[in-house]
């Protein structure tokens, strides 16, 4: 029963703009550590591209106070400072397009 309380728990919520103005739709959840504050985008099942939401639940935000995230997306590499905060911390950034799959896009020569 003790393992469960000491299982980390996904604490960032990931949401990706529909195009429709200011809507996003909810892409996934990822753990996001103190010690080493980086968020994997590209590893969520459905890896979405372009401006995306982050959501970041206020206890560990607030363990983040002035620290930097560091947000990878496949090569990409982009980074946030946590700024104030005062409930859930939200924050966007946008992460383009994903890579094109090289081993379909190749030519027999």
């Amino acid at each position: 029963m003790l393992l469960i309380v000491y299982l980390p728990r996904k604490n960032t919520t990931v949401y990706a703009a529909t195009g429709k103005g200011n809507e996003y739709d909810k892409c996934g959840r990822l753990l996001l550590r103190v010690k080493k504050p980086e968020l994997h985008i590209d590893q969520l099942k459905n890896p979405p591209e372009g401006v995306l939401a982050i959501e970041v639940d206020e206890k560990a935000a607030r363990k983040l106070f002035g620290k930097s995230i560091t947000i990878r997306y496949f090569d990409r590499t982009m980074n946030h400072t946590v700024g104030a905060v005062n409930g859930q911390y939200w924050f966007k950034v946008d992460v383009g397009a994903a890579p094109a799959d090289t081993d379909n896009n190749e030519e027999d020569n």
